[in-house]
């Protein structure tokens, strides 16, 4: 039993092996803290450590304006937050950060393409939520996600 099974959450797919979940309620624990409908990639104790997606409209967006430089949206693209502020780190020690550059490096991260293995990271789970999870999409992203 991993920590985030002690939390209502919905399993939306893996990178790898690391599982990425939404929380379906508010989680206030030891391991890791979120609030409903965030994204958690990894589940805590029993699994691996876990990180939580701060603003998950900022990652869609950041994915939108990374496959398509032209995108601006007006209420957004004043945002200057840099993508390592948009993720909340949960017990990664080094070995974690390896467990992810290794599962990364399996699967297309190039840093010619990805400027870090955590933004990679961001951008796979940002797909996930896409696919399995379009209802978390702010209204204001979804004409940019059909095209």
């Amino acid at each position: 039993m991993s920590y985030i099974d002690c939390f209502n959450h919905k399993t939306l797919g893996f990178i790898g092996d690391i599982a990425v979940y939404q929380a379906l309620e508010d989680i206030i624990g030891n391991d890791f803290q979120c609030e409903k409908n965030q994204i958690i990639i990894g589940g805590g104790s029993g699994e691996h450590p876990a990180v939580v997606i701060n603003n998950l409209t900022l990652a869609i967006y950041m994915y939108l304006t990374d496959i398509n430089e032209d995108i601006v949206i007006d209420n957004l693209d004043s945002l200057s937050i840099h993508h390592l502020e948009n993720l909340v780190f949960f017990g990664w020690y080094c070995s974690a950060f390896v467990t992810v550059d290794k599962i990364a490096r399996e699967n297309g991260f190039s840093n010619e393409r990805y400027s870090t293995v955590e933004y990679w990271l961001t951008m796979e789970a940002v797909k996930i939520v896409i696919k399995e999870a379009p209802e978390l999409i702010d209204e204001c992203l979804i004409e940019y996600i059909q095209k």
